[in-house]
Formats: structure tokens, C-alpha cells, sequence
């Protein structure tokens, strides 16, 4: 029982070998991690096809459409386990091994990070996966409704890298609060703003309030009541 990982040292070489135009082989650095057995929904090929086919419908021009659709085909067929998500080297070597070519074809320039080699939130493959599970709602009638909503600005700096957003009920209550109607095109409050206003002070007042308010053992709703409170006078 175990699933694949690769380590950093050994990412570094494969990315510095990409780099170079090398051929890359990844394959005798994998190490098999002790864990539930993990084993995707589909094949790994036919999983890089369909984000493939996406990335051609959406391209270099829209990449925040592109990401909006790509975590939920990902977060559908990918299935990790608990133990194969909270593994670095998982990501590392999907991203360098057999998913390699979606994040060619999404960055321009390739940079460790987007490998792996880095924050996870800056790793694309880990960032996507980590968006839709953290914002799929099973008790919707589409689960992945709240996961396509926001720009590529909202997920990095005020779900991503926000310790609050591992409380799931305040994720969603803040992305319905956000985006009413499910309407991205029309959030509430301003996507920038200054510290002072929009979402980034927003962001700044939950930070604060969840230094003394548990979100965890509240439900969604009591979440809303708390963002509607903390935004008097945002918008």
C-alpha cells in the first residue's frame, strides 16, 4: 500500500535537466510512500487530455477560465489519498513526471515553483486540486459550483494562503458572500481595494477575528453572519 513520491533534491535535478533540454527521467528518483493505496479514476494520459483539451479551448488568454474548469476535472479524476494530497513529492512527481506537459503548456515560462519546487500554492497542479477541495459542496446540486467562481487573485491571496481558509464553512460562506447569485462577474465587494477597502480588508478583519472565533465550530450560515458583520462599511 503506498503511493509515489519524489524528492526535492531529485525534482531539482529533473527541473535543472528540463531547463538544459534534456531528456527527463524521473522514474528511478520515485520512491513509494507507505500509505492507503492511491489509484486515480482514469488513466494519467487520458487525464492530461482532457486539461489539454481545455487549455486549447481557453489558451494563454484566459488563464483564470482555464484554472476555474481544470480543478474540477482534476480534483474529479485525480482521487488522492489523504496521505498522496499532503505529500510534496506527490505533486513533485506529477508534475514533472506524467502531467508534465499541462504545465508547459500553461506557463510560458517555467519556473520551479510551478513544479513543486516551492509553495504548494504557487505549484499548479497542487493549487488546483487543493481549490476544488476546498470549495466543493457535496450537499450541492453541482458540487463544484463555488470551485470555478473568482479570479486567479482570489484563490492565491485570500483562499490559498489564508490559514482560515482550511475552515471549509467560511470558505463557502465567503464565496457565496462574494460572488452573490454564484455571479463572478459581479462581486460584492471590490477584488483589490486598499487596506481600508474590497476584499483585502476583508481578508485583513476574518485574519483577525479568527484569532478569537473558532469558524471551525460554526456552520455556514453562522459564517455568513460573521462576514456580513466584519464587512460594514467595504463596499
Amino acid at each position: 500500500m503506498s503511493h509515489p513520491s519524489l524528492p526535492a533534491l531529485n525534482a531539482a535535478a529533473a527541473f535543472d535537466a528540463l531547463q538544459s533540454g534534456e531528456q527527463v527521467l524521473i522514474e528511478p528518483a520515485v520512491v513509494q510512500i507507505q500509505s492507503p493505496d492511491w489509484a486515480p479514476k482514469i488513466e494519467l494520459d487520458d487525464l492530461l487530455g482532457e486539461l489539454t483539451d481545455l487549455h486549447a479551448a481557453y489558451g494563454l488568454q484566459a488563464n483564470a477560465t482555464f484554472e476555474s474548469r481544470a480543478c474540477v476535472v482534476l480534483h474529479n479524476n485525480l482521487s488522492p489519498t489523504a496521505d498522496a494530497a499532503a505529500d510534496a513529492g506527490f505533486w513533485r512527481w506529477l508534475s514533472l513526471g506524467p502531467l508534465l506537459p499541462i504545465i508547459e503548456l500553461r506557463y510560458e515560462s517555467l519556473r520551479p515553483e510551478h513544479v513543486g519546487l516551492g509553495s504548494p500554492w504557487d505549484a499548479l497542479l497542487s493549487r488546483l486540486w487543493f481549490r476544488a477541495d476546498l470549495s466543493v459542496d457535496l450537499y450541492d446540486e453541482d458540487p463544484y459550483a463555488l470551485s470555478g467562481l473568482g479570479d486567479l487573485d482570489f484563490w492565491r491571496s485570500h483562499v490559498l494562503r489564508a490559514d482560515y481558509s482550511a475552515c471549509r464553512q467560511l470558505l463557502r460562506a465567503l464565496l457565496r458572500f462574494q460572488f452573490p447569485a454564484e455571479n463572478e462577474c459581479r462581486p460584492r465587494l471590490k477584488p483589490s481595494g486598499s487596506s481600508e477597502c474590497g476584499m483585502r480588508a476583508l481578508a485583513k478583519r476574518i485574519k483577525l477575528r479568527h484569532a478569537v472565533v473558532a469558524f471551525e465550530l460554526l456552520n455556514e450560515a453562522d459564517c455568513r453572519l460573521e462576514l456580513e458583520t466584519l464587512s460594514e462599511g467595504l463596499d
